[in-house]
């Protein structure tokens, strides 16, 4: 099972890279980056073998991909996803809890745009829930 999570990380790394950039440069950064994860030696090693390495960084990249999503539109679905994946990641290995990290930069940095997410029509995003509460079930996930 750890090789089908190696190559989900790729396939990951592939819409992390279009989702963070967007349109062309995107997509051509998500398949550079993918193909450098795919060749990787310490990534194939690693997917070989049964160790938690593999799943976290396949949890990680996910929740990387869900707070990309905070920054970018900020939607309930969005911190949901961000909140579970950053609980999961942390209870998958203990050294993935900084991704909260980025939740909370994502959060704050989200805010400030959030007149542009309300000119792109989401009205209904722009007030996410709290912070506290996404921290709260991550914690509550991981302990």
């Amino acid at each position: 099972h750890s090789a089908i999570l190696g190559a989900l990380t790729i396939t990951l790394t592939y819409a992390l890279g279009k989702r963070l950039l967007g349109g062309e440069r995107g997509r051509r950064a998500g398949l550079i980056a993918a193909a450098i994860g795919t060749f990787l030696f310490i990534h194939v090693r690693e997917s070989h073998y049964a160790v938690t390495d593999v799943p976290t960084g396949a949890v990680v990249t996910g929740a990387l991909l869900a707070i990309a999503g905070v920054l970018h539109r900020g939607s309930t679905r969005d911190y949901l996803a961000a909140g579970f994946l950053c609980g999961l990641a942390a209870s998958t290995k203990y050294t993935a809890a900084p991704i909260v990290l980025s939740f909370a930069a994502a959060h704050l940095a989200g805010r400030r745009v959030g007149d542009d997410r309300s000119e792109a029509g989401h009205e209904e995003d722009v007030h996410p829930p709290s912070l506290a509460h996404l921290l709260q079930g991550v914690a509550q996930s991981t302990g």
